[in-house]
Order: C-alpha cells, then structure tokens, then sequence
C-alpha cells in the first residue's frame, strides 16, 4: 500500500491519463501533485508521451517510486491532444479516467472526489482555480471561471481536458477524442458529442485543478490563436445545433482594437502578453475561417 492506494495487477479501477509533450519546467510540480493524492479505490498513472524532445520522459520515469502504478507510453504516432489522450486510454486498466495535463496541479482531494463523482455520473468536471500558478495580471488574459465553461452566447457547457473525467464505458461510445480536432477544442467537441447523445455533464465542487497560463508573449500568442481556430472548428461543426459566432462587425471592430493598441502594449512585458493574446485571438479566427470554409472572423 502506498498512501491510501491499493496497488494489485488487475484490480485497478481509477486510471488517471495524462498527454505530455515537452514540458519540462512543469511535470514535476503535476506529479507531485498526483503523488500527494488519495483515493478509495485502486488507482493509477499513464502518462502518454507525445514527441517530447526535452527531459521530460526521463523526469517521469523518476517517478517510479512515487508513483508505483506509473506507465508512460509512447504516443508519438499521431500528434494532437485528443489522439495522445486516446492512446494514454487504450494503456489504462480502469472503468473510470480522469484526464489531466502535465503542466497544471491538483488539488488536495482531487482524484477521491473525481472517483467517488464517477461512481454515480458519467462525465465529470473538476473546477478550475486561475489564481495559485499565475500572475495577477495574467487574469485579465483568463477570465477567471471555476465551475463549468459556457461560450457567449451560451451553448452547451464543457469542461478542459485537464479537468474531466469519465466512465470508459462512455469514452468508447463517444469512439474517444476525435483525433480529426488536432489544433484545440478536442475536450470541447468531447463534452459536446456526449451532452448531445443525451449525457450530462456534472461539476464536481470537491474537485480542483490548479491551471497554469503561459509565461511568454510567444507562448501566449499560440495559445489563442489555437484556442480561435479550434472555435472557428466548432462552429463549423455545432452551428446546426445552435452554436452561435460572435457578429462579424464585433469581430472587425477587434482588429482595428489590436492594431491601435500596438504601440502603448510594447511598452511592458505584461502588456505584450495582453496584445499577443488579442492577436492572437483575430490571426486565429481569420486562420480558422479559411481552414474551415465559414466565415467567422
């Protein structure tokens, strides 16, 4: 027994699955975290590797003896966060997953509530804390939200693939993450195929995840042009189900906004972050836009 774990070949029962790629600074932090954890039932690690060319692997193989029921898994075939997550899944002995990214925390209590939340409901959702692994300023990037997620205007609610958890039997008739959503969004499109084949999406008050911001303008700037052109992808897909755009004037107002805002936010690092997200954010949606054939700017 490690903890409050229950290690037998066999018997385990929580899986939890995390996709890494080339996270170095932060795994550590992540499975110190997990390490940290208890549970009433047996569980265990897989971490699926996705390419990464840094230490990570070998800073997750440090965890042996922390994490004695540790698997890492080769997931370099397909790259993309849904196909990574798939992979990590199909090492994974239990009938309940909970998905976690390597660069965030969790918080004390986490995985027992997640275990004990999916027992009785199918897709599960930690809330998400902003505040312990970032700057202050970083929250007027992230608009702070702790319990589930909702687009404006409002659709269906979803959850990050770092908070999520669900029963296997679920993840296998959904067919998994859909490996076709490679940019972003895939944990989106995921709650939205399961909450539109009738299941429903239960926050977990219990359960919290410490989510970290990106650290550089660079960084940043990727994120939400990621985070834009998987939107622009939902839409694509979901509009015929009641997914909303933001109006197009709205969206070409925003980049006159940018382009004005250029010189005062190269005055500080915390205003570059700023304008790189906003940058981001309209190089994204135009990306998208041509990448999916629909217009939402």
């Amino acid at each position: 027994m490690h903890g409050d774990r229950i290690l037998h070949e066999g018997d385990v029962v929580l899986s939890v699955v995390i996709a890494m790629r080339d996270v170095e600074p932060y795994l550590g932090h992540q499975l110190d975290s997990i390490a940290a954890q208890t549970c009433r039932v047996p569980w265990e690690v897989v971490i699926a590797d996705n390419g990464s060319t840094d230490r990570s692997v070998e800073i997750a193989e440090g965890y042996r003896d922390k994490l004695p029921a540790l698997t890492i898994v080769d997931a370099s075939a397909r790259r993309g966060p849904g196909a990574v997550r798939n992979a990590g899944v199909d090492a994974a002995r239990g009938s309940r997953l909970v998905f976690c990214d390597a660069d965030d925390e969790l918080a004390p209590g986490t995985l027992g509530a997640m275990a004990e939340a999916l027992a009785a409901h199918r897709l599960v959702a930690a809330r998400l804390d902003h505040r312990k692994l970032n700057q202050p300023w970083s929250l007027d990037i992230h608009t702070p939200r702790s319990g589930l997620l909702e687009t404006n205007p409002a659709f269906l609610p979803y959850t990050f693939g770092t908070s999520m958890g669900v029963q296997r039997g679920l993840h296998h008739e959904l067919g998994g993450f859909d490996p076709f959503v490679e940019i972003a969004c895939e944990d989106r499109d995921y709650c939205y195929r399961a909450q539109l084949a009738g299941e429903e999406l239960v926050l977990v008050p219990d359960a919290l995840v410490h989510y970290r911001h990106r650290t550089t303008w660079t960084g940043c700037f990727r994120q939400w042009r990621n985070y834009a052109i998987g939107s622009v992808h939902m839409y694509q897909r979901y509009r015929t189900h009641g997914l909303a755009k933001p109006p197009a004037g709205r969206a070409l107002l925003g980049w006159g906004m940018t382009l004005l805002a250029l010189l005062p936010s190269l005055r500080s690092s915390q205003e570059r972050m700023k304008w790189a997200a906003r940058l981001g954010w309209r190089v994204g949606r135009a990306q998208g836009s041509w990448r999916y054939r629909v217009w939402a700017p």
